[in-house]
């Protein structure tokens, strides 16, 4: 995660190289000079391929963080398993990514956004009971966040209970949530 950083003190450690040489009097010729160079660039070069492999892919990134973590109490795991999870599903393997979001509410339990993503974890999961207990307990955490009622509402729509779901609809878009307020139009246009 600091691969960007090197690029501020790496020249200087080269200078310091250099002057350090100089005042040992190593004296190198021009030839050997681009051979060591070249010798150095060669055994680096599988760890730069390694990193640029790992750090070409959100996924590979977070689950490589997430393998180094010692355990889970670590400061920032919240923070590594949520992405982890976030690249799941962007992957749609729901049932991996809620599994993170549960590691994530165990630490974090505070955060309605984890609810909230937990609860679209289950309910792209075919979970829907589950996501039921998410988008209430993130609802419970942030009652003013529309976009819970919005989950909560699909989720029941998905369980046959239209007359619940619209309730949640138009908590929804009295919190300015736009999808909410268009589904509730359409509903009204369409009776």
């Amino acid at each position: 995660f600091v691969l960007y950083r090197s690029y501020l003190w790496m020249p200087g450690l080269m200078i310091f190289i250099a002057l350090l040489m100089q005042k040992r009097g190593v004296n190198f010729s021009q030839r050997r000079a681009v051979m060591v160079a070249g010798l150095i660039i060669l055994l680096l070069l599988p760890l730069a391929w390694n990193r640029l492999w790992v750090f070409a892919d959100n996924y590979r990134l977070w689950n490589e963080a997430a393998m180094l973590l010692p355990n889970d109490k670590v400061a920032g795991a919240d923070r590594i398993f949520y992405n982890r999870a976030q690249a799941l599903g962007a992957m749609q393997k729901w049932d991996e990514a809620a599994k993170d979001y549960e590691k994530v509410v165990a630490i974090s339990p505070q955060l309605f956004q984890v609810r909230q993503a937990l609860g679209t974890a289950y309910f792209n999961a075919v979970r829907y009971q589950d996501a039921i207990t998410q988008f209430d307990a993130g609802i419970a955490l942030k009652p003013d966040d529309g976009r819970l009622y919005l989950g909560k509402a699909q989720t029941l729509m998905r369980l046959k209970s239209p007359e619940a779901a619209q309730l949640n609809l138009k908590k929804a878009c009295e919190l300015k949530e736009p999808i909410a307020c268009m589904i509730v139009g359409f509903s009204t246009i369409k009776k």
